[in-house]
């Protein structure tokens, strides 16, 4: 079980002389604006920002990506990743919430990947692997170019990132490249993702270039909880002081429990990465068990479908922090941080500007 990052936080309860409008929060949807006025609508501001889909046999990939979706998840996929020849996955078919990864060295990308996005994520800043790596392992690069996902054309090695020049020059050029991106996908919000790194000087120009939104990834500097919570406000601040208070912040923030994930939302971010959440979906056998009559060789109809068996799976996982999640996010109160969080610690409070209630 996740450790929670945010214990000393609260979410304050309405004063005891208020009483309490039940239906005031009755969706926990979120409408992202574009620059253009028009607005894409996020079921549940929660999203899988970077799942490992070369992990799984690609017939799971479809499935399982629309699985999560379904659930109101945004879940971020290219079409070689989850869909290979003429088996696309029902998470592009169906319209579902998706979030897709544009990279400047443009790996695995189509351009079918423009068509119905919600999101395009244009990914500015290298990230290692696990292996400590800037690269992409074979089997990674093995399911970007092939509709099987088992041949592998570039020859079955490491290929490092950014070991061409990308199509994102610089930050002068950063605007055009989203203008571009509207142009291609004129359904989709763009966001722009980012490193903590260099805030002061990286955020403003990026947000010169009016993207639709910021995506944090502060997943692989191992934060602790009282550096996570200042770092989304800092980044909050910039956002407000240079572009826009409606500026989506999303926050790619690593191991986080259902409570803390509702904690970021009061502390200023605007959508949260369960990657986390998803991470034990890779131990699971997405085989569908065999019934007693299909084991004695009988033709048994009432075995499951690929899709409601991994729809099962992945709900077993998720729907209960999912439903925590939507709970806590409804039941917060309105108002500034001081309103929606409380501690007993006088160091975060004093910092985060949230009520001290020592």
């Amino acid at each position: 079980m996740t450790a929670a990052l945010l214990d000393p936080l609260h979410l304050l309860p309405p004063p005891t002389t208020q009483p309490w409008d039940a239906l005031r929060n009755q969706s926990p949807a979120r409408r992202i604006r574009r620059a253009d006025g028009s607005v894409v609508t996020m079921p549940l501001p929660l999203f899988w920002y970077a799942p490992d889909w070369y992990l799984y046999p690609l017939e799971v990939s479809r499935h399982l990506a629309a699985a999560v979706a379904q659930m109101g998840v945004c879940v971020a996929a290219l079409r070689s990743e989850v869909a290979g020849g003429d088996h696309p996955s029902p998470l592009h078919d169906e319209a579902m919430p998706r979030l897709v990864p544009y990279r400047p060295e443009r790996y695995g990308f189509q351009c079918t990947d423009f068509d119905d996005a919600q999101f395009v994520d244009l990914r500015l800043t290298l990230v290692r692997e696990p292996s400590g790596r800037f690269a992409f392992p074979p089997a990674q690069v093995a399911r970007w170019e092939s509709d099987s996902g088992k041949e592998i054309i570039s020859g079955g090695g490491w290929v490092e990132a950014a070991s061409f020049p990308p199509d994102v020059a610089d930050l002068m050029h950063l605007g055009s490249k989203i203008v571009q991106i509207r142009t291609l996908s004129p359904s989709a919000a763009v966001m722009v993702s980012i490193n903590p790194i260099d805030l002061d000087n990286e955020l403003p120009a990026i947000l010169d270039a009016d993207p639709d939104g910021i995506i944090l990834r502060a997943d692989r500097f191992h934060l602790t909880g009282f550096q996570l919570a200042k770092l989304i406000q800092k980044t909050r601040r910039i956002i407000d002081d240079r572009h826009s208070a409606t500026l989506p912040l999303w926050i790619v923030p690593g191991p986080i429990t259902a409570d803390d994930a509702a904690k970021l939302v009061a502390l200023g971010a605007s959508a949260v990465a369960i990657d986390a959440w998803c991470q034990p979906l890779r131990e699971e056998d997405f085989r569908p068990p065999a019934s007693a009559a299909a084991r004695l060789g009988f033709t048994d109809n009432k075995t499951p479908s690929a899709q409601s068996h991994i729809d099962a799976i992945a709900a077993s996982h998720l729907r209960a922090s999912i439903e925590r999640f939507t709970g806590m996010l409804l039941s917060t109160l309105d108002g500034s941080v001081s309103d929606r969080l409380g501690t007993f610690d006088q160091a975060w409070a004093e910092t985060l500007g949230v009520r001290f209630l020592g």
